[in-house]
């Protein structure tokens, strides 16, 4: 039996010559754009890199299709989960199980790119918002409280 590879090359995504493969549904694109590297059906896995602009979040949502798991490669990210916000920073991984509605967000100073591993695969248009399920303020505070944390780490101000 013959193995077949499936390539793609971080560096062409990160240069810009490789585009896009989505668009984040609300902004078309400027807030986050998504590149598909691989979707399987069995075992029904999808991998993919994404980009979030500094200081941008994608929304509060949940994925009612898919556990999302990431790796981040570049950036800081805070993530909002369960009234908890989490910093991770590169190489960090982090599980997010199906319907929990969560808020990724990058960091004011810097592009957030991750890797991406979802299980089974998800559409993009299957994402949930939920008007941030009237939660919308107090995700937003913490997110910020969260961003002037770092700013302190990073600085070096105490």
């Amino acid at each position: 039996m013959e193995t077949e590879y499936h390539t793609v090359k971080g560096s062409e995504i990160l240069s810009g010559d490789l585009p896009p493969t989505g668009l984040d549904p609300r902004t078309n694109g400027k807030i986050f754009q998504i590149w598909e590297c691989l979707k399987t059906e069995d075992p029904a896995v999808e991998v993919h890199y994404t980009h979030i602009n500094a200081g941008h979040d994608v929304g509060a949502h949940m994925h009612p299709d898919a556990t999302h798991y990431l790796i981040i490669i570049k950036g800081i990210a805070h993530v909002w989960i369960d009234g908890e916000v989490i910093i991770l920073e590169e190489g960090d991984f982090l599980e997010i199980p199906r319907y929990k509605y969560h808020n990724f967000s990058a960091d004011p100073n810097t592009d957030v790119w991750d890797l991406s591993v979802t299980h089974p695969g998800w559409e993009l248009a299957e994402m949930q918002y939920d008007a941030e399920f009237g939660e919308k303020n107090k995700i937003q505070e913490a997110l910020e409280k969260s961003w002037k944390l770092t700013e302190k780490r990073f600085s070096g101000a105490g």
